[in-house]
């Protein structure tokens, strides 16, 4: 299935990205800034970065 996430901001990518890439969805961003599109799509993925008490580190795939 394919998720369309209107906004590829902070919280576009670290909430509905990373939660329908987990499961199993492809996300495709739609954003008015082309720069991050662009980095979307020539990478693929993108980090996330959870800052709690032990800091951890997501990559989201299939974007």
């Amino acid at each position: 299935m394919k998720l369309i996430q209107y906004g590829a901001g902070n919280i576009g990518r670290s909430l509905a990205g990373q939660l329908f890439s987990a499961a199993g969805w492809e996300v495709v961003f739609v954003d008015v800034v082309p720069e991050v599109i662009e980095a979307l799509n020539r990478e693929g993925r993108y980090r996330v970065v959870v800052k709690e008490e032990r800091p951890d580190e997501i990559w989201v795939e299939g974007v």
